[in-house]
């Protein structure tokens, strides 16, 4: 037979109910348990049970807690966790880990009208995508790690964005970057990028980066010498949290270049098979290529020959009329005798 006190709901030791006309909770609960009996039929306090479980379960200190989430985003929510008096006035906003899985318009909010934003921090929640994120049309600052995004292309209007810190994520590429074209500090670690040659085509179009975080990635951890090769062809000062010295540059250089020319080990003979496709495309172009050059050659050949013809047409022409006016003169005397 279950015994449960009729009065109050058990709970952890800190958690008490202090105010006047209520018993505070005891040391001991095995204590509290052994009070009056009650039929099944009885009721239960549900007011004071949900009450408390409320209480109890939304001081619990976990990273990621959705009991914490402060419900949909609005106008509202918005002026009073950036202390601001009107939604034009927001300049930083800072959401970290506010439980949110959606950072787009609804009925009361609009991310559109944040027009002065300039900062936006909503790292540790749950968002998917950055549909929402991408109306904040004059962003300089995001933080959006410790989420679930895949997908970083609706950023690729953010002309103005200069820091993206993504990391923690499910990120599997970034082309879509190449627009953000003022960018200087990327953080992309911890994400699922796998395409080396992509990422770095993508972050050689971004001439102010300076400084980048792209480890344990499977880009580059399953790339010989990654570091070395983002640190030639890219401008950098720092890469994953270690700055880059004149030092570490030159014998990058040296590296890369060495890697370049040393000898490329044998093939074997399926790898040979399956590049002789290729090999004999190449030569059949590079025969086009020739063989359209001997005629273009024999073309100007033949044109050339024909000016020369006709030069030597007008100087024989010139030479018989100089010749034709030096008799005239000479007869002219005559004449007049």
């Amino acid at each position: 037979e279950s015994h449960i006190e009729s009065t109050h709901i058990c709970f952890p030791e800190d958690y008490r109910e202090d105010s006047e006309g209520e018993e505070s909770y005891e040391e001991n609960p095995a204590e509290s348990l052994v009070g009056n009996s009650v039929s099944e039929d009885a009721a239960l306090p549900t007011y004071q049970s949900d009450q408390a479980l409320s209480t109890i379960l939304g001081n619990i200190e976990l990273p990621e807690n959705p009991i914490s989430d402060i419900g949909a985003l609005s106008d509202r929510r918005i002026l009073r966790i950036a202390s601001a008096e009107h939604i034009a006035a927001v300049k930083k906003l800072n959401l970290r880990q506010k439980g949110i899985s959606q950072f787009e318009s609804n009925a009361k909010f609009s991310p559109a009208r944040l027009i002065n934003l300039k900062s936006l921090v909503i790292s540790h929640n749950y968002l998917k995508s950055l549909e929402g994120v991408a109306e904040c049309s004059n962003l300089e600052y995001l933080n959006v790690a410790h989420n679930y995004i895949e997908d970083l292309s609706a950023l690729g209007s953010l002309s103005k964005l200069s820091t993206l810190k993504a990391n923690n994520n499910q990120v599997k590429e970034i082309s879509c970057l190449r627009t953000c074209r003022q960018l200087s500090y990327i953080k992309l670690c911890h994400n699922r990028i796998f395409n080396f040659d992509n990422t770095l085509n993508a972050l050689q179009t971004l001439p102010q980066l300076v400084k980048l975080k792209i480890n344990f990635n499977p880009c580059v951890m399953k790339v010989k010498e990654a570091r070395q090769k983002l640190i030639v062809h890219l401008w950098l000062e720092e890469l994953d949290g270690k700055d880059i010295g004149e030092q570490e540059k030159e014998q990058a250089q040296q590296s890369f270049h060495s890697s370049e020319l040393s000898v490329k080990p044998r093939q074997t003979a399926s790898e040979t098979f399956s590049m002789r496709p290729i090999v004999s495309v190449n030569e059949e172009q590079l025969e086009v290529q020739i063989t359209q050059l001997r005629k273009d050659n024999a073309r100007l050949r033949t044109e050339l020959n024909n000016v020369w013809q006709l030069l030597e047409t007008i100087l024989k022409q010139r030479e018989i009329e100089e010749s034709d006016e030096e008799d005239s003169d000479l007869e002219v005397p005559d004449e007049k005798l």
